[in-house]
């Protein structure tokens, strides 16, 4: 009996694997079909691309995320599967209590000190999950917020790019603080490697700060836009995207090449 089990809960998980990939590929065929930088379409007045269309980075986001999610679905159903199998025989039993009590030992004991407080290999996960999903909810919103809102306002593409990028990066930095109080962390005990931090960006990270600084005075200053025309480094193209520390250019033989800002 408990072999029969055994082998319809293997057939269930590979069904169950087989069905999740039969829905990846329907996802894949769904966002291979959506419009992207590099297909979409204009506006008569203008050479700027509608608005409500993905980005080509945002398409690859949006397939590695998806991989990811099924990778992590598909390896659950089989560890549940071998979990509860190995519980069927007197003769795994044992290994598998064995197993499950070292993982459960593993990752709630207290082992990583930080500040006056220990936290534990879960604690962690749990954080990093916590700090995952609020930038990708930032993001979404973010995206919402481009190409919803500040469309309608009839604002330029260069003010709109700015907004979202401020609205993107001031409510990562606000959801890092309040995660990481909500999770138990004390911010003050940091204070020490946070001045750590700043001697080696003065000292180490030199060039990482002269581009942050170039990308601060791009995005505030404006000396260039979004959708000018420029020519830097020998190359002539329109500017795409403005970050705090480089600048995509798509050249006249739409190529799209990544430039410092202290090019600029």
């Amino acid at each position: 009996k408990a072999i029969i089990i055994a082998i319809a809960v293997i057939f269930l998980a590979a069904i169950l694997s087989w069905k999740l990939g039969v829905i990846w590929q329907r996802w894949l065929k769904q966002l291979s079909t959506t419009p992207t930088d590099s297909n979409t379409p204009t506006s008569s007045s203008s050479s700027q691309p509608l608005s409500g269309y993905p980005s080509e980075s945002s398409f690859k986001f949006q397939l590695v995320a998806l991989l990811v999610l099924l990778t992590i679905i598909r390896g659950i159903i089989w560890i549940v599967a071998f979990v509860y199998i190995s519980r069927l025989f007197p003769q795994t039993r044992r290994w598998s209590d064995l197993i499950l009590e070292i993982l459960q030992i593993s990752l709630i004991t207290d082992v990583f000190p930080l500040g006056n407080q220990k936290y534990s290999v879960l604690d962690f996960f749990i954080l990093i999950g916590l700090l995952v999903g609020l930038v990708t909810l930032t993001r979404m919103v973010s995206r919402v917020l481009k190409s919803k809102l500040l469309t309608a306002t009839g604002l330029s593409r260069a003010v709109q790019d700015t907004t979202a990028l401020i609205f993107n990066c001031t409510f990562i930095f606000l959801e890092t603080i309040v995660v990481l109080q909500v999770w138990g962390l004390d911010l003050s005990s940091l204070t020490v490697f946070a001045s750590v931090l700043g001697v080696g960006v003065g000292l180490g990270l030199q060039g990482i700060a002269k581009e942050f600084v170039s990308g601060l005075v791009l995005i505030f200053e404006r000396p260039i836009q979004v959708g000018d025309f420029v020519e830097v480094a020998g190359l002539m193209g329109t500017v795409e995207r403005i970050s705090v520390r480089s600048t995509e250019i798509r050249t006249l033989d739409q190529v799209s090449v990544i430039l410092p800002n202290s090019r600029f």
